[in-house]
């Protein structure tokens, strides 16, 4: 009996080690855009910017921005502000809101503002001024840190710092008094005789006109 004997190759794959490279997780960089010198406005103006932020994602992915908390800065009064709003070009993208409580702070929620992946956004922060804010007061808006920028998951840097801001234009009103002094020699009948003596004293704020003296018998 013969025996044929069969030699078998078995081919196995070969076995790499697949890595997965994990992609960098998004994150979001707010720079604040130098504003110069404080300029005047007149009171009651409305839509006054006070601060102007760029929001630049990184190409990871889309980064969404839900809101932000700003802080009043300035010499000046929060009641001089009815509202402050954020706005991007000229639509509003969030709802105008006042000063919470006397740390001038405000949050702002945005409505679907996502800034795209690799791109930028400038956002201007704006304010609404009472008609009877005092004037010579002084205000900015600040962006203290990027913990109060909401980007939910992404992580977020700060560039840049504050400057710039708006004062209040305006004259102050001053003040006149009035003293009603004795004549210098009794009041005799006749022409061109000096009846009263009244002393005017203006304030040092400004000089002032005056139109009309009512003298009553």
């Amino acid at each position: 009996m013969r025996f044929m004997f069969l030699r078998c190759l078995v081919l196995l794959p070969a076995i790499f080690p697949i890595v997965a490279i994990a992609s960098p997780p998004p994150s979001l960089t707010v720079d604040i855009i130098d504003r110069g010198e404080m300029t005047s406005i007149p009171q009651g103006a409305q839509r006054v910017p006070l601060l102007a932020l760029r929001f630049r994602a990184s190409c990871a992915s889309d980064v969404p921005v839900a809101g932000i908390t700003l802080f009043h800065s300035g010499r000046g009064a929060l009641s001089d502000i009815l509202r402050v709003y954020a706005l991007l070009g000229a639509e509003r993208l969030s709802r105008g809101r006042g000063f919470r409580s006397q740390r001038g702070e405000v949050q702002l929620r945005f409505r679907g503002f996502t800034v795209p992946a690799c791109g930028e956004e400038i956002v201007q922060f704006a304010a609404d001024f009472s008609s009877d804010a005092s004037i010579a007061s002084e205000h900015a808006l600040v962006l203290r840190s990027v913990e109060d920028v909401d980007t939910l998951s992404a992580a977020a840097r700060l560039l840049g710092s504050p400057s710039g801001g708006r004062r209040i234009a305006g004259e102050f009103e001053g003040t006149v008094a009035v003293s009603v002094l004795a004549p210098n020699t009794n009041v005799r009948y006749g022409d061109r005789r000096v009846i009263a003596r009244i002393r005017f004293t203006a304030g040092s704020t400004n000089d002032h006109l005056l139109q009309v003296v009512t003298l009553t018998n």
